[in-house]
């Protein structure tokens, strides 16, 4: 046998060339000394029947009379992505994940729920209860740092976050405006707070709540006129705003980049009152908060008529209308940082729990609920 063409087994009639892999080659070179007949070949189980087409006489081209053949392997056809989960529902026998950190209702029925935490143990979720007592030797003004965020934001690493009542993750900028890291130490919310705080509270409702909340993306999508009736309808938080004891709707308001305030809408009579820790914007801001009552004003009306709300709860849509007021008792905010995003989660936590708003020294009240809120989160 030449060198490098093919290697040879002796228990086998055939050979298998180096050069080409995936081809089968059966041996026609007879030993003399056996007087085996050229013209027939032991059939093989794995060669055998070998259509005549795949038998390709390679004599013209190779001097060791050697006859190669191809044995087809026929490839396994697979799914176009475009029918695998998750473009088309799976069978109902496959399995399914279990998502771990998410509850499994949006609605609660008790005041102490159980979760799923992510080592797969039983997680509960407690209710808020204000501790408004800061460390002895805090500075005045100025925000406590926590450990293990100090930490976390001095390694530089980017790390991914989960809240158990809310479905997605967080990232390092979660912490930034709560510790007061941001530009400039301003301590701003943003949307990502806010909504996680509003889904907390929602957890804790009572069934016989008269009120209901939206997010914070209801306002964007108010100021686009394009306000979607799963809001309306109780798709997102599971309860319609038609129910025979929903009276209020709490939502946050947001001037971008500029200012937070907590908003309530009486479904019957059509007032706004707005919670606001400045007391109503300064003549810079105050084109804004006009269009941002014009689009609420045109936008609420026919959306409560077009989910039911108007004809479940007989209100006129003929006679109903739209007015707003700022609601005076509430604390004005003061200190080092830009505590609106505070205000709004402590005037909602406190309405929904029929306690005062007013405090008596609200810089140090905001301090003590931002330094609770990060040990919390």
């Amino acid at each position: 046998m030449e060198k490098g063409h093919s290697k040879s087994f002796s228990n086998k009639h055939f050979e298998i060339s180096r050069s080409q892999p995936t081809w089968r080659v059966i041996n026609e070179r007879i030993d003399e000394h056996m007087g085996a007949d050229v013209t027939h070949v032991d059939a093989d189980p794995a060669l055998s029947p070998i259509p005549e087409d795949l038998v390709i006489d390679v004599d013209m081209h190779m001097d060791d009379g050697i006859k190669t053949v191809k044995i087809p392997f026929e490839r396994e056809r697979k799914k176009s992505r475009h029918l695998c989960d998750p473009y088309t529902p799976p069978p109902p026998t496959t399995p399914r994940r279990s998502k771990k950190c998410r509850p499994r209702s949006r609605m609660y029925k008790s005041m102490m729920q159980t979760l799923i935490g992510s080592d797969g143990n039983d997680l509960q979720l407690e209710p808020w209860v204000e501790q408004l007592t800061r460390p002895e030797g805090s500075l005045a003004g100025m925000v406590n740092p926590h450990p293990e965020i100090t930490l976390l934001l001095r390694s530089k690493k980017e790390m991914k976050f989960q809240l158990p009542w809310v479905d997605g993750d967080f990232f390092n900028r979660f912490w930034v405006g709560l510790v007061g890291k941001d530009r400039n130490r301003r301590g701003w919310l943003y949307d990502w707070h806010i909504d996680s705080w509003f889904m907390y509270i929602w957890n804790f409702r009572p069934q016989d709540a008269d009120w209901v909340m939206v997010g914070p993306y209801f306002n964007a999508q108010l100021l686009s006129r394009d306000v979607p009736l799963y809001y309306a309808e109780g798709i997102t938080y599971g309860v319609p705003w038609s129910d025979e004891n929903v009276e209020k709707v709490y939502f946050p308001i947001n001037e971008p980049k500029i200012h937070w305030a907590l908003g309530v809408l009486h479904l019957r009579s059509g007032v706004v009152t707005i919670y606001d820790s400045l007391h109503g914007p300064d003549e810079e801001g105050k084109k804004w908060w006009d269009t941002w009552m014009e689009h609420f004003a045109a936008v609420i009306p026919p959306y409560l008529e077009e989910a039911d709300v108007m004809a479940k709860k007989n209100i006129d849509p003929k006679s109903y209308s739209i007015t707003f007021r700022y609601e005076e008792d509430v604390p004005v905010q003061s200190g080092y940082y830009g505590d609106c995003g505070i205000w709004v989660m402590i005037f909602l936590y406190r309405l929904t729990h029929n306690i005062p708003l007013m405090v008596d020294d609200p810089a140090t009240f905001a301090l003590a609920y931002r330094e609770q809120l990060i040990a919390f989160f």
